[in-house]
């Protein structure tokens, strides 16, 4: 299997009916989603609420999307775990359930005790008994933890480990400067991903996505072929709209926007909860005044 991947990677949100994950909603939305330049799914991130499902309900969503997906479309899956065996386990399920590559969160819950040498058995451990090709994610909004340099440095070099995505607001130039040519690192957000495009990343896994992968799609095209000015217009909007939907909503935003898109996007699930009208309202204004919809192919 070749482990090359550049673009947008949209982080795949579980639509819910009555607190059940949907799975013909989420087929719909891949299916959609298939006639984009989307260059793949990041399967069980955050914004697919992962923390929120069972194991059944991971198996299903997985199996969902790798069957749904365009055949030029790869499937990432996110594992997150403080146990290296479950990873390790986790890892090997997705790869037997069809996906083509995992994305490996940083431990987090003995952060006092996670020292550089204990973060990078983690990856490397993991890394050696994966059946697929490791993207870390470096997420310190989330785990607390910023991957320290000689942590990148080292991990970089494994065969296996094959890029990052990272989510830190300002460590890429540091970490490209010391990672192997072909360690791949993609933007974890759209606030970070034209500037991170500038500096050579590869792609961005960005929420927005979501709503709208043919704008996000687009400003990876501009950029990819040195039409930076329209790419910084389109970015600002872009920038302006997801700092008013995923920023100020998290998931429930983002959902919210797919809605409005067209998507299947509906509530998230407790514990977290739906938007207010008043919430509804911002987001709809954000989205109007941004002038990217509707979008065309």
């Amino acid at each position: 299997m070749s482990k090359a991947i550049s673009g947008i990677i949209a982080p795949i949100t579980t639509p819910f009916s009555d607190d059940e994950v949907n799975l013909e909603f989420l087929k719909e939305n891949i299916n959609k989603y298939s006639q984009t330049n989307l260059s793949g799914y990041l399967i069980l991130g955050s914004n697919g609420e992962n923390s929120c499902l069972n194991d059944v309900e991971r198996h299903l969503i997985i199996q969902t999307i790798v069957n749904a997906k365009s055949s030029t479309q790869k499937a990432i899956v996110g594992i997150s775990s403080d146990s290296t065996r479950v990873s390790i386990e986790r890892t090997n399920q997705a790869a037997d359930l069809g996906a083509d590559y995992v994305s490996l969160l940083t431990p987090y819950y003995f952060k006092s005790r996670l020292s550089n040498e204990a973060l990078i058995n983690y990856f490397v451990d993991v890394a050696e008994k994966s059946k697929l090709p490791v993207f870390i994610y470096n997420a310190p909004k989330f785990t607390g933890i910023t991957l320290s340099i000689k942590v990148i440095e080292e991990i970089s070099m494994h065969p296996n480990i094959i890029g990052m995505k990272d989510a830190s607001p300002g460590s890429y130039m540091q970490y490209i400067g010391v990672c192997k040519p072909d360690f791949k690192i993609f933007a974890g957000s759209l606030d970070t991903l034209f500037p991170a495009l500038i500096l050579g990343a590869v792609g961005g896994v960005v929420s927005l996505a979501n709503a709208f992968p043919v704008q996000c799609c687009r400003l990876y095209d501009l950029v990819l072929h040195g039409d930076t000015t329209e790419a910084k217009g389109l970015y600002m909007k872009l920038l302006q709209l997801n700092r008013s939907v995923s920023g100020s909503y998290s998931v429930a935003g983002v959902k919210y926007s797919m809605d409005i898109a067209g998507y299947h996007g509906g509530q998230p699930r407790l514990p977290l909860l739906p938007l207010t009208p008043d919430e509804k309202a911002s987001i709809e204004k954000a989205i109007k005044q941004s002038k990217i919809f509707p979008q065309t192919n």
